[in-house]
């Protein structure tokens, strides 16, 4: 009998022949040699020890994937996280389907370029009527019976209804959308922040400020008054979390979130002593959150986020201001209203192999010169709103 073997290796070839005729081949690790039994037809198959060398998969998320895949009784699988290896213990049939299995997983993960810019437009109406005689009689002081005060307006916070719209545009289109937005009303931008991240990796961006808390503890006979300061973050946060899809297509968790101090509120509570007044903050939110599926490079356009404030001011002289007739001659009213409405525009860019090229050495860095940054004219910034190729020199 003739047997020709093709692409194989010497020992591969006679582990065949010999499995054929049910004959076994055994190591002995110390003197190194091996000699041929007969196979016990009731035996276990052996155990091998392996150790796989991994490139880009986490060890100990590979672990929980292969072991259902092997026998449980006997073979085993142990993940060194320092050194970003597998240890696995099995069959050599299980060997084989562990590392078909690593082969497809231990991929390099791409990575999403994600650039967003948060706006938020305002318009501003005022009215003011009457006559205004805080000027004239700011020197003067009045005082009538027992009503030393007099409430000089009425202040009326409201906030508008949530409907939020979601689009997406190439570049023209948030190119057309920022001109009208510069055109019609005040725009300011917010924050603009750019990262690149993992695929189905989040990316969180956050400016805020640490705004305090207090919480006063009043005092007792038996215990003194004390405070306490807690700290709540106000500004802008950003957390994407891009997931790429088939033709290059990127599926987006988007979570924004804008936060200010809005005013301060108080109330009268009762009290051992009586009645006292506590303030308090009140904190204006706005937040999406929402799963889209865009083209790669499209341009995500969240917006309906509205703040509406209305404040109304009526100032009148004592008595003058309430007389019939005249009395419109001596009090003013002025109205004033902000209308405030966030928008979101969010670009992911899924970034190939060749999207990103080897730089000089560090020797090279150091000893190049040093041009100082001359200042930017952003008199255009609203002129595009293409995202700038990050693999060109931005000077």
């Amino acid at each position: 009998m003739t047997i020709r073997f093709e692409n194989v290796t010497a020992e591969d070839a006679l582990v065949s022949v010999l499995d054929t005729y049910s004959l076994q081949m055994i190591r002995d690790p110390k003197t190194r040699v091996a000699r041929i039994t007969i196979k016990d037809p009731d035996a276990l198959p052996p155990l091998v020890t392996r150790v796989v060398q991994l490139n880009y998969a986490n060890p100990t998320n590979l672990v929980s994937v292969i072991t259902p895949t092997i026998d449980a009784k006997r073979s085993r699988v142990l993940a060194d996280g320092r050194t970003r290896k597998l240890i696995i213990v099995a069959t050599e049939k299980d060997q084989e389907a562990a590392q078909e299995l690593i082969a497809k997983l231990d991929l390099k993960t791409e990575q999403v370029l994600i650039e967003g810019t948060i706006v938020e437009t305002s318009k501003n109406p005022k009215t003011v009527k009457g006559i205004d005689w805080s000027g004239t009689f700011s020197g003067q002081n009045f005082t009538f019976g027992n009503q030393p005060n007099f409430s000089g307006g009425v202040r009326a916070d409201t906030l508008a209804g949530l409907n939020p719209s979601v689009g997406y545009f190439g570049a023209d289109g948030v190119n057309a959308v920022f001109n009208f937005l510069n055109s019609q009303t005040d725009a300011e931008i917010v924050a603009t922040p750019r990262t690149v991240t993992l695929d189905n990796q989040p990316a969180r961006l956050e400016v805020t400020t640490a705004f305090p808390i207090f919480k006063v503890t009043p005092g007792s006979a038996n215990s003194p008054a004390g405070s306490e300061i807690t700290y709540t973050n106000l500004g802008t946060i950003l957390t994407v979390t891009p997931r790429i899809a088939a033709d290059n297509n990127v599926s987006l968790s988007v979570i924004p979130e804008v936060s200010n101090l809005a005013g301060v509120d108080s109330q009268t509570v009762p009290t051992q002593d009586g009645e006292a007044t506590i303030t308090a903050n009140i904190y204006a939110i706005r937040r999406f959150d929402t799963t889209v599926l865009i083209p790669s490079s499209s341009t995500l356009v969240l917006g309906g986020l509205m703040n509406d404030e209305v404040t109304d001011k009526e100032v009148k002289v004592p008595i003058l201001g309430d007389l019939p007739g005249i009395g419109r001659a001596f009090h003013s009213r002025d109205k004033d209203r902000k209308k405030k409405n966030l928008m979101v525009f969010i670009t992911p860019t899924i970034l190939r192999e060749d999207d990103f090229k080897k730089g000089g050495n560090a020797k090279e860095f150091l000893h190049s010169s040093y041009s100082p940054m001359a200042d930017v004219d952003d008199s255009n910034a609203w002129e595009s709103a293409k995202p700038h190729d990050w693999r060109k020199p931005v000077y």
